[in-house]
């Protein structure tokens, strides 16, 4: 996050207070430590800044951006956004968590797969500060996609399968599907349904991405879930 992109972040809102906005955003990249709460200056211009279009071609060149300058400020303020949604002491984001969890992973599956590896590692940390359902979701179905499309190497076939059954288990907790004989097929059908619709065109590229990189996976059982989990959340959409 060059100087540059912070700038462009700082003027976010019409120029208004860019001096302010920008101080206080190159301490948050500087440090890597987010305010919390996030003070006016300069939550505004990171909430604009999430809604921004990385791959609209006219709104680069207003900004006079590139496409890769673009998705570099939407997941850098959409990392500050959730960061601050996971605080208790935060501003209540309760409607807007899967909306900036959707504009960082487009954006980080565009920057790249050291943007991805770090991608995985916030959502790690990330679910662990949530406390709704509502909200864990998406990130566990984020973090299994990408954690199941990373090398071998570091995400092994049985740990691949130990986070696909607690991605399930997350899904049965919350919807008390254990007493059913048939909980993990009704947990895999229970998180398809607590995504958004309105999300619907990332977590179906998410779920065929997955449904690929689970062609190569050699452990039967492990293959069978991660295919019925992504079958289930594209028939939801």
């Amino acid at each position: 996050m060059n100087d540059a992109l912070l700038l462009e972040v700082a003027r976010a809102n019409y120029g208004y207070h860019v001096d302010e906005h920008l101080r206080e955003l190159v301490q948050i990249r500087d440090t890597g430590d987010v305010p919390v709460p996030i003070p006016w200056e300069p939550v505004e211009v990171l909430r604009l800044t999430s809604y921004a279009r990385p791959d609209d071609t006219q709104y680069n060149q207003l900004l006079g951006i590139d496409r890769m300058g673009s998705h570099t400020m939407r997941a850098f303020a959409c990392a500050c956004l959730l960061t601050e949604a996971t605080n208790p002491l935060g501003r209540d984001h309760s409607d807007s968590v899967e909306y900036y969890l959707i504009g960082l992973i487009e954006s980080a599956m565009v920057l790249g797969p050291d943007v991805e590896y770090g991608l995985i590692r916030f959502l790690a940390w990330g679910i662990d500060h949530l406390d709704t359902y509502e909200d864990r979701a998406p990130f566990a179905y984020a973090l299994l996609v990408g954690a199941a499309c990373r090398d071998r190497n570091e995400y092994p076939e049985e740990l691949l399968g130990k986070l696909v059954d607690w991605v399930l288990w997350e899904s049965a907790r919350h919807h008390r599907l254990f007493n059913h004989a048939d909980w993990p097929e009704f947990a895999a059908w229970a998180l398809g349904q607590s995504l958004s619709w309105y999300s619907s065109k990332l977590w179906c590229s998410l779920s065929h991405r997955m449904l690929d990189c689970a062609s190569s996976v050699g452990l039967p059982d492990v293959k069978v879930k991660l295919e019925y989990l992504a079958a289930q959340v594209l028939a939801a959409m």
